[in-house]
């Protein structure tokens, strides 16, 4: 059984029907799955998705790569990482890109200085926006994500304003920038169902990086002063702690 369902917007939805139905035809062709249930979607973002269960596979694609039958079949019957690298080059940069407008330079510390002193541990010169983040409107409890890495084309990585303080070593934003851009150069690999945003390959090179361990240790020791001094902004209550070691 083949379900269909598409996306509000697209363009030539009536082909991208006929095209959805065609790649589930061929997907219950490889014996997989009894129920393909296909939604078109317009999420440069989230290109493809897919997750199975009793054998009926729930697939999200781009309208863009539908015609890709075979490539998508490879894709998420057998995980194949040629495929994957065939549809992201057929999907291509997003035809309107949101304009990013951000500020890489803080009270403290100079992102684009700092993107350009870390290209020299990367595989491979990388091309990305950098800017610092906005505040969230509420603390986390536990963890928290010192960066962003978006795939939209030019790359956008963003950096939380937290580590823009006198008690955060620049060295340690730097590694955090590293491994923003790190993803730049080393981007999601598809995975049983999702895509794997720290392969094992991004695991190895990251661990070469000089501060790598440093960086870990500094994070897990002053988690709980970054945590508070958040808590702090969003409450109002003035900059937080100034804990913090070089």
């Amino acid at each position: 059984m083949i379900e269909v369902a598409l996306a509000s917007g697209l363009p030539a939805a009536t082909a991208a029907w006929d095209e959805a139905h065609a790649l589930g035809r061929a997907l219950l062709e490889t014996g997989r799955y009894d129920t393909i249930q296909v939604r078109v979607n317009n999420n440069t973002r989230s290109a493809v998705r897919y997750r199975c269960a009793a054998r009926v596979l729930n697939l999200s694609v781009h309208w863009r790569v539908l015609g890709q039958t075979a490539d998508l079949v490879e894709l998420v019957a057998r995980g194949s990482r040629p495929a994957w690298l065939s549809i992201q080059e057929r999907l291509g940069p997003d035809p309107t890109p949101r304009e990013v407008d951000l500020e890489p330079r803080g009270d403290i510390h100079d992102l684009a200085a700092l993107a350009e002193a870390e290209q020299i541990w990367l595989p491979q010169p990388v091309q990305a926006v950098i800017g610092w983040g906005r505040w969230p409107h509420r603390a986390p409890e536990r963890g928290l994500r010192f960066g962003s890495c978006t795939g939209q084309t030019p790359p956008v990585i963003r950096i939380h304003p937290v580590l823009d303080h006198g008690t955060v070593p620049g060295w340690y934003v730097g590694f955090v920038v590293f491994h923003e851009l790190l993803h730049v150069a080393i981007p999601p690999t598809p995975g049983a169902g999702r895509r794997v945003v720290h392969s094992r390959t991004f695991g190895r090179h990251e661990a070469t990086h000089p501060e790598f361990h440093r960086a870990h240790a500094w994070e897990i020791h002053e988690m709980p002063f970054l945590l508070a001094r958040i808590a702090a902004r969003v409450s109002g209550g003035g900059p937080g702690p100034r804990r913090g070691s070089a």
